[in-house]
């Protein structure tokens, strides 16, 4: 090997190594603070937690109204839009087989799907069962524009006794007549968050 192209390769190894420490101390130093932020910002999720109103109860004790937990489905529209385009497919492709697992109407998870918004509530009020075979479909479809968060569902264990007195909530738990509106202060409690790591799929 010649001398100058020995030295060429010397020089140009010791070139590589110069830049790739630079890289790595940039990384690991000087950025790093702002790199950790944006991968935080990529695998945390926030969830609302809503407060699971309160129960009423007569002066015996006996249940007349509670809650029980249930589940609600978010579309995070942005996210949608850029996974049709990456995969070339049409809002119809998701839309069917969303409709079958939660129980609703194509046209209806079509609309919501091709809403011109960021983000859209697709269904509340969702109990496990459903939401596990979601959970299944998200997995299967690889799905990540659908955000499952907390919901809660009122019910009445005597049905229609005492109903004109107790009340009733509207779809976001908000006391609107008899007791449920007038202690709505006391039952509807204080809503929290929930912090959580997830993968491609919104998975935790």
């Amino acid at each position: 090997m010649k001398k100058s192209r020995y030295w060429a390769v010397i020089i140009i190894t010791f070139g590589v190594f110069m830049g790739l420490s630079a890289r790595l101390i940039y990384v690991t130093v000087i950025a790093r603070d702002e790199i950790l932020l944006k991968a935080q910002s990529q695998i945390l999720q926030k969830l609302a937690l809503p407060a699971k109103r309160g129960s009423i109860v007569d002066r015996n004790g006996s249940l007349l109204a509670s809650s029980t937990e249930a589940y609600r489905v978010d579309v995070d529209l942005a996210t949608f839009r850029r996974k049709l385009e990456k995969t070339d497919r049409e809002a119809s492709y998701y839309a069917a087989p969303l409709a079958e697992v939660l129980g609703m109407e194509v046209d209806e998870v079509l609309s919501k799907l091709t809403s011109e918004s960021t983000s859209v509530i697709l269904k509340r009020k969702i109990e496990k069962d459903t939401v596990d075979a979601l959970r299944a479909y998200i997995g299967e479809a690889n799905v990540d524009f659908l955000v499952i968060g907390y919901d809660d569902i009122r019910y009445f264990p005597n049905s229609n006794y005492l109903s004109q007195v107790l009340g009733a909530v509207n779809i976001d738990g908000e006391g609107i007549m008899g007791l449920e509106y007038y202690y709505d202060d006391l039952l509807k409690g204080v809503d929290g968050i929930k912090i959580a790591e997830t993968d491609k799929q919104r998975r935790e």
